[in-house]
C-alpha cells in the first residue's frame, strides 16, 4: 500500500532528533516520518518516493543549509508534489527567502527557531488536515468530473437517439401524408378511367355493328352518319377522361417525387401549388372549402419543391381537420404570395374556427395536437417549422386573429444557397 510521508530536512542532527522525538507517536499511523540532513539527500528521498508511488504529505525544512537552501528545496519538491504542504523552520531566513518560498512553493507556514513544541505540533497537524481536505476535495472533484462526463455522454447519446427517433417519426408522418395522397389519387383516377373504359367499350360495339352492316352491304347513309357521330362523341369522351387521368398522374408524380427527393431545382411556384392542389383534390372535393391562390405567374424559385409540397399539404390538411371540423364546415383558404427583395412572403389564411390564444405558443411543438382522438399525430406543424427554419433558412409565425381563422406568415429565400 502506498505510504503518506512527512519529510524533515535539516543539516543539524540534533534538530532532526528533536523533530523525531516531538512527532513520533503524535501523528496518525498512516503517516511515515522520513529525515534528510541536506537538500541533496532530501531530493534523493523524493526520487525514491516517486519510484515507490508514495505520497509526500508534508515537508518541514530548515532554510539555511549547505548547498541547496530551504526555499530552493521547496520549489523543486513543489513541482513534483504540488499537493504537499511546506513548513520552513529557521531563525536566519531573510525576507527574500520567505518570499521565494511563498511564490514558488506555496509555503504553508514559516516558524522561527527556537519553536514552541506545542505550536509546532499544532501547525503540523493543521497542515496535514489541510492536505487531507485538499486531497479529498480533488478526489470528489475528479468523481464529479467523471460523473459529469458520463452523464454528458449519456445525454449526448440520448440526444442522438431522440434526433434519430424524431427523424423516423417525421419520415413516417411524411410517408403517411404521401400514402393518403396515393389512396385519394387512385380513387380519383378510377372515375375518368372508368368512364373512358365504358366509352371505349361502347365505341367498340358500335364499330362492330357498323362493320357487320358494311360487310352485309346493309349500311345506309343515315346509319353511317349516325356511326360517325357516335365515334366522334365516344372518342372525345375517351380523350377527355384520359387527359384528366394523365393530368392527375402527372401532378401527383411530380409532387410525390419531390417529397421523396432532396434535390434543388428551379420551378414556378404558382404552377407547383396548382399541382399540389390537384393532388389534394380527392380530399378537398369531399369538403365545402374553396382554395384561392394569389401568386404571380412568373414567380420562380430555386429551392426544394418537395418542401413546399410538404408545407402546403400539411397547412391545408390542418385547416380541414382543425379549422373546418374535418371539412364538414364551409369556408375559404387563401394563399397570398409576393416577392420581397431576395425573399418570398407567404400569407396562408383560412376563415375557420381559428387557434385559441392559450395554445398559440404550442402549435409548433412536436406531438402537440387538439385532435388526437381523430388519429392526428401532432407532427404536421412541427415538420413545417423544421422545414422552414432549418432547410429553407426562413421563418414562420402564427398570428392571433382573435378567432377569425388561422393566419400563418412564412418568409423564405427565393434562392437556396447550394454551398
Amino acid at each position: 500500500m502506498n505510504k503518506k510521508v512527512i519529510l524533515c530536512v535539516d543539516d543539524e542532527k540534533i534538530v532532526l532528533e528533536s523533530l523525531r522525538s516531538e512527532l513520533d507517536g503524535k501523528l496518525e499511523d498512516q503517516y511515515v516520518l522520513e529525515f534528510a540532513e541536506s537538500g541533496a539527500e532530501a531530493l534523493e528521498v523524493i526520487t525514491e518516493l516517486i519510484e515507490d508511488g508514495d505520497f509526500l504529505a508534508l515537508i518541514v525544512t530548515d532554510y539555511l543549509m549547505p548547498g541547496i537552501k530551504g526555499d530552493e528545496i521547496l520549489a523543486k519538491i513543489c513541482n513534483k508534489y504540488p499537493d504537499s504542504k511546506q513548513i520552513m523552520l529557521t531563525g536566519q531566513a531573510n525576507l527574500e527567502g520567505i518570499t521565494n518560498a511563498i511564490n514558488n512553493a506555496k509555503l504553508y507556514r514559516y516558524i522561527s527557531k527556537p519553536w514552541e513544541k506545542r505550536d509546532l505540533l499544532l501547525t503540523i497537524k493543521e497542515a496535514i488536515k489541510s492536505y487531507e481536505q485538499e486531497i479529498q476535495l480533488k478526489e470528489h472533484q475528479k468523481i464529479l468530473e467523471n460523473t459529469v462526463k458520463i452523464r454528458t455522454s449519456e445525454l449526448e447519446q440520448a440526444l442522438v437517439n431522440l434526433k434519430e427517433s424524431q427523424e423516423q417519426l417525421v419520415a413516417s408522418e411524411k410517408m403517411a401524408v404521401l400514402g393518403g395522397l396515393v389512396a385519394g389519387i387512385a380513387h380519383e383516377i378510377n372515375t375518368p378511367v372508368g368512364v373512358g373504359v365504358t366509352a371505349a367499350s361502347h365505341l367498340e360495339s358500335k364499330i362492330r355493328e357498323a362493320a357487320k352492316l358494311y360487310k352485309d352491304d346493309e349500311l345506309t347513309r343515315e346509319g353511317y352518319e349516325e356511326f360517325l357521330h357516335t365515334a366522334i362523341e365516344g372518342s372525345q369522351i375517351i380523350l377527355r377522361n384520359l387527359q384528366t387521368a394523365a393530368n392527375l398522374v402527372s401532378s401527383f408524380k411530380q409532387v410525390a417525387v419531390d417529397q421523396s427527393s432532396e434535390a434543388i431545382r428551379t420551378f414556378r411556384l404558382k404552377e407547383y401549388i396548382n399541382a399540389i392542389l390537384l393532388s389534394l383534390h380527392p380530399e378537398l372535393k369531399q369538403t365545402k372549402i374553396q382554395v384561392e391562390v394569389d401568386c404571380p405567374d412568373e414567380l420562380t424559385l430555386d429551392s426544394y419543391p418537395g418542401d413546399f409540397s410538404q408545407i402546403f399539404t400539411n397547412l391545408i390538411m390542418n385547416s380541414i381537420a382543425h379549422g373546418f371540423n374535418q371539412g364538414a364546415d364551409a369556408g375559404n383558404i387563401k394563399i397570398h404570395i409576393h416577392r420581397d427583395g431576395d425573399d418570398i412572403v407567404i400569407r396562408y389564411m383560412d376563415d375557420g374556427k381559428g387557434i385559441p390564444g392559450n395554445i398559440l405558443h404550442k402549435i409548433f411543438d412536436p406531438f402537440f395536437t387538439t385532435n388526437r382522438h381523430a388519429g392526428r399525430s401532432g407532427l404536421g406543424m412541427h415538420i413545417i417549422y423544421n422545414i422552414i427554419t432549418h432547410r429553407l433558412k426562413g421563418s414562420i409565425i402564427c398570428e392571433d386573429t382573435l378567432s377569425k381563422g388561422a393566419l400563418f406568415v412564412i418568409r423564405v429565400p427565393a434562392v437556396i444557397d447550394h454551398s
